[in-house]
Parts: C-alpha cells; sequence; structure tokens
C-alpha cells in the first residue's frame, strides 16, 4: 500500500514517529539495565494488529479496446498521455487532461476512470468515487472502475458498499487477482480471517507474483496467530517487491511479538532505509 498518495506520505510519517518512539524505548531500556532489549509487555499482544494493503488497479494500453469502441485517433492520444501522466504520478496533469478528454468524448468512461484514478491517488476519496460511479454508469461492465470504487470504500470506512463493489468487479472478470487481494483486504479490515484467507489464496492462485496478496495474507495468518504462515507469506511479498513498505512493517511487528530483535531490527533496518530512500526521491523531483 506504499501509495502514490497522500495515504502514503502519512503511512511514511507515522512509521519516522514510530522509530523515533521505538528508539527512545530502547536508549531507556538500555539506561534502566535491560541490555538494550525492547520491554515488550502484555499491552503490546493486546493492540497487536497487522494492517492490510487495499490498491487501484490501473488501466492498461491494451485495455482501451474493451473500454472505448470504435476508438478514434484523438482519443488513442488522450488515453496515451493519461498513461503517461499516470506512470510519472502528475496527478494534478492527469486531472486536467481527463476533464478535457471528457469534455469532448463525453460518452466514455475511460476519462472518468483516470479522473478518478488521479483523485485516489491524491486522497480525495468522495471526489474518486464519484468519478468512479459516472464511468460505471456509461459502462456498467468495467471491473476496474468496480475494484477501484471499492478501494475508495474501504478508504471511507463504507465497508458494506466496499465488499459489493469488489464482488461486481469479480463477477464481471472472475480471474480479476487484485480485485481478490482486495476483498481479502477488506474482510481482515472486519476480522473475518477466514473469508480473507480463502479470497487471498484465491489471488495468489490467479497471480503468483501480486506482492499485495501475499502482504494481506500474511496480516491475516498473523491476526489468528498462525505466526510462521505470516512470516512466509510476508517474506514471499518482500521477494517479489523488495521496497515493500508495509509488508516490512509487518514483519517488524511480528517478530517484535515473538521476541525475536535481530530479526526486527534488521525489517526496522529495510524500513528505515525505504523511507530515507523515498524522501530523497520527493526532495528531488520536481513539484507539479
Amino acid at each position: 500500500m506504499v501509495k502514490r498518495s497522500a495515504s502514503a506520505l502519512t503511512f511514511i510519517v507515522k512509521l519516522i514517529l514510530f522509530f523515533i518512539l521505538s528508539n527512545g524505548i530502547i536508549k531507556a531500556a538500555s539506561q534502566n539495565g535491560s541490555q538494550g532489549k525492547l520491554p515488550f509487555k502484555t499491552i503490546e499482544k493486546e493492540r497487536f494488529s497487522l494492517p492490510a494493503s487495499i490498491n487501484p488497479s490501473p488501466l492498461r494500453k491494451s485495455e482501451l479496446s474493451l473500454i472505448a469502441a470504435p476508438i478514434e485517433e484523438q482519443e488513442r492520444s488522450f488515453f496515451d498521455q493519461a498513461l503517461r501522466l499516470e506512470k510519472n504520478k502528475d496527478w494534478k496533469g492527469l486531472i486536467g487532461l481527463s476533464k478535457n478528454w471528457s469534455r469532448k468524448f463525453p460518452q466514455e468512461a475511460a476519462p472518468h476512470f483516470f479522473l478518478g484514478l488521479a483523485y485516489e491517488s491524491l486522497g480525495r476519496y468522495r471526489k474518486a468515487t464519484g468519478e468512479y460511479k459516472k464511468a460505471l454508469r456509461l459502462k456498467e461492465d468495467f471491473p476496474k472502475a468496480w475494484c477501484n470504487l471499492g478501494s475508495c470504500y474501504v478508504y471511507l470506512k463504507r465497508y458494506s458498499k466496499a465488499i459489493e463493489a469488489f464482488k461486481r468487479a469479480i463477477e464481471e472478470h472472475p480471474s480479476f487477482a487484485r480485485a481478490w487481494s482486495n476483498l481479502g483486504g477488506c474482510y481482515i479490515v472486519l476480522k473475518d480471517y477466514k473469508s480473507a484467507i480463502n479470497a487471498l489464496k484465491k489471488a495468489i492462485s490467479l497471480r503468483p507474483d501480486l506482492a499485495e496478496a501475499w502482504c494481506n495474507l500474511g496480516s491475516a495468518y498473523g491476526e489468528i496467530k498462525e505466526y510462521k504462515k505470516a512470516i512466509d507469506s510476508l517474506q514471499r511479498a518482500t521477494k517479489i517487491k523488495a521496497d515493500y513498505l508495509e509488508a516490512w512493517y509487518n514483519l517488524s511487528r511480528l517478530y517484535g511479538l515473538l521476541h525475536n530483535l535481530e530479526k526486527k531490527t534488521e525489517a526496522e533496518g529495510k524500513i528505515q532505509e525505504i523511507i530515507a530512500t523515498r524522501l530523497s526521491l520527493r526532495a528531488t523531483s520536481p513539484k507539479r
């Protein structure tokens, strides 16, 4: 979930605060003669939880013919520009382009989808839901719009609506692995871990390389205290996506719970490395 959105920065800030507090605890423990060990207590176990990853699904160039036919040359140009802006995370540029695209082709669903994707990536979930709904009014059999509508509903804590949207995406496209993964993530939020594991196993069977599904599966197993399966799943996620911040964070939480200070420290070091890299990229990237 390290999002390409406002929520990404929020998550990074929370992790920075987590490490500041953790380092303070370690220092205090050392001064109190605890030999640098973290003072894990029952309260840590009571508050233990692993966040789920819910991610939007972008459109691909090969999918244009599925949502806009026949394709005019000017509309293909809009689509190509939208893909470039999405790849460069130029969300304001994508909003401007998509609005212009929608004015010129008012019966097309794709520009509203890209508007939704841009607003979602900026953390403006209510505006995003509005655009995804417009896309779906124009083209009801649009699984990626249903999936992304579901992810916005999760962030808005409208979980029953989210599940409906993910299931509709799957109904339209049964092999849509990300929709299965997001559905599993939503079930984790609702503490329905059995349903979560079933959905996530389905996602992985469809796409074994989907890091988010492995991360969510690790979270689900962690919540039901199947810690070996949880760690194995999270490690699979980090092998697929080495800079997967949420997966490393969940690993650090699990290792802390299991009092494996060496592995916990290793995971925290990886988190700090990823955060430093991302903050450096933010500092050097041109402002839009």
